[in-house]
Order: C-alpha cells, then structure tokens, then sequence
C-alpha cells in the first residue's frame, strides 16, 4: 500500500488524473506515457551505474579515522543527519532512515540499494574539512534538481549565523525549483483547489476508484491523513477539515489497514 517506498508512478498519474479533470480534459494515458518513462530510466540507471564504477577512485581511503567522521551534522531545513560506529563501518541515520555506508574513494561514502526500503539508493555522501584538518561538514545530493544540500557541524557559538545563511540559501534554492516563485496565498489556493478535486473524484465511494482498493488509494491516503493530524496546523489541515467525504475516508483506511493503531488513537481528532 505505500507506493512512495518503491518508486512507484501512481501518485502522479493520480495528480495528472485529476488536473486533467479540472482542465475539462479527458484524461491522458498517464500508465502508458510512464510506463514509457520506466523503461527509458531503467536503460540509464545501468548506464549510470557503469558511469560511477568508472568514475570510482580506487586504492583511496577515508583522510581520517571513521570515529573523526561520527556526530549530528544540521541544516536548518532537511534536519539532522547522524553518523555513528557500525562494526568496522559507519552508520547512517535521518529522518528515521538507517543504513551502513560503504567507502567509494577519499572522503565519500554510498549508501547501499535497499529495495522495497524507503531510503536514497546509492546516495553519495561527501564530508569536508575546516582549514585545521577537522570534519566540518557533510554533503549530499537529496534534491535532484539543486546543488548538493550540505549539512554543518558548526560550534554552538556560529549556529545562528550558519542556519541564517543556510536559510538564505534553501530560499534560493526553492524559488530555482519553482514552488518559492509562489506565494503563499498563491500556495494555498493551488492546495485548496487539489482537495477539492479529489474529494469530487472520491465523492460517495468507498475507496477513489469504486468498492475496491487500488494503487492509488494508498498515495491518497498518505496526503489526506497527513494532512488531516492535528499536530501540524496548516491551511491544507484546515481546507481537509471541511471536506466530510475525505475525513471519513481516513477512518475507513485506518480501522482497515491500521486497527491497531485506530485502537490505541480511538475517536481520530482532527482539530
């Protein structure tokens, strides 16, 4: 049911589906298009794995002990990363993603391919040093179309300094990528406008295509109960609060999917 964990299209032919919709439009043949855009993507993921072997150093070694490398690495943004002591190896740690990093040359490590695991395939993760020799920060690529992020192991004193030029920077890269060249205002409409679709498209049914759950019900799911937790206030929790159908059918998909945790939660607050 999470289709986010193995790649899988069925968000954005779910989203084109529904632009298509709002446009007038009958809707394109999204399967096929993407399916199209797999087949052409695996064909490159070889080729670039063959790219990175060659690009690969060999006969180098990490400029310092692993234990010089373990600690919190920050950015006031994508949040903390964790390096710490795996056996001979490190570990990898961020936002509830775990994994053991290999060495690819000099000071850059790789993540390893985990299928079906929610974490970045065979992200390259490069660390630098300070002008004294000691590991300072961490960088790796999480946004495929900005600059690598990096995340800094600064001293207490510089932090505010460091996260307000970070800042500076994300701000930069968000209106690069698009969604910074809108306003908020703009933004919430754009929000409003997609819930309002989707709960036409749901309408009276038990699940968004009928009687029966798809694909496309476990993306949905994920951005409505998101959406509808009442620890994060937002202007998408408050356009979700005035759609019944949408409520109601986070209920549904909890006591199905998760009755242990629509136990332990009983009546689900949504404000």
């Amino acid at each position: 049911m999470f289709t986010n964990s193995g790649g899988a299209p069925v968000h954005s032919i779910l989203i084109n589906h529904v632009f298509d919709r709002l446009c007038g439009h009958e809707p394109a043949p999204w399967l096929d298009r993407l399916r199209d855009l797999r087949r052409k993507a695996l064909a490159q993921q070889e080729t670039d794995e063959q790219t990175q072997k060659t690009a690969r150093k060999t006969n180098t070694k990490p400029s310092h002990e692993l234990a010089d490398y373990t600690g919190n690495y920050d950015h006031p943004a994508y949040g903390r990363m964790t390096l710490t002591r795996n056996g001979n190896g490190l570990q990898w740690s961020w936002r509830g993603m775990s994994a053991p990093l290999s060495h690819r040359h000099y000071d850059t490590f790789d993540l390893p391919r985990l299928p079906y695991e929610l974490n970045p395939d065979r992200l390259a993760i490069s660390f630098t040093t300070d002008r004294d020799g000691n590991i300072a920060s961490l960088s790796a690529q999480l946004e495929p179309m900005v600059a690598d992020i990096v995340f800094k192991r600064a001293p207490a004193v510089i932090r505010p300094l460091v996260i307000w030029k970070v800042r500076g920077k994300v701000r930069n890269n968000l209106h690069a990528h698009g969604i910074g060249r809108h306003t908020e205002a703009e933004m919430t409409s754009m929000s409003n406008r997609a819930f309002e679709a989707l709960s036409l498209l749901l309408g009276e049914n038990r699940y968004l295509m009928g009687n029966e759950p798809c694909g496309a019900d476990a993306t949905a799911f994920a951005f409505i109960a998101g959406s509808l937790c009442p620890l994060f206030e937002s202007p998408a929790h408050a356009k979700a609060r005035t759609l019944p159908n949408l409520i109601a059918y986070r209920d549904r998909m909890m006591v199905e999917f998760y009755p242990d945790m629509a136990t332990k939660m009983g009546t689900l607050p949504i404000s």
